[in-house]
Order: C-alpha cells, then structure tokens, then sequence
C-alpha cells in the first residue's frame, strides 16, 4: 500500500525528532532509538476471514 509505505517513510525521518521530544517528557536516563514498521496483523487477520468465508461458502454449495 503506498500511503502506508509513505507515512512509514515519514515516521522514520522523524524518529530522531521524536526521541528527542520523548527525552524531554520522560524521566529516564536514555530513550532507545526508535524504528517503525507496518503492522500487517490487521491485513492478514482479514485475509484469513476471506479465506474461511470462501471455504464456508463452498461447503454450503457442495452439502446443497
């Protein structure tokens, strides 16, 4: 998806920016470096309904 590939993009070239506003608000002595990724759990939980939808469907067609 090339607006989630975007807005991973821009995540990153913040990421310093954001560590740094993140060691301002927090009280510990070092904020790890930040990396962010696409969390494809949705994508994948919605193509395993797909597929048991379809499946489910050709059983009713073959039980008729």
């Amino acid at each position: 998806n090339p607006r989630m590939q975007a807005g991973l993009r821009a995540l990153n070239r913040a990421a310093g920016f954001i560590r740094s506003e993140l060691s301002k608000r927090m009280t510990i002595r070092r904020v790890p470096e930040l990396s962010f990724v696409i969390d494809e759990t949705e994508m994948n939980g919605r193509h395993i309904d797909e597929i048991i939808a379809r499946i489910h469907r050709e059983e009713k067609k073959e039980s008729e």
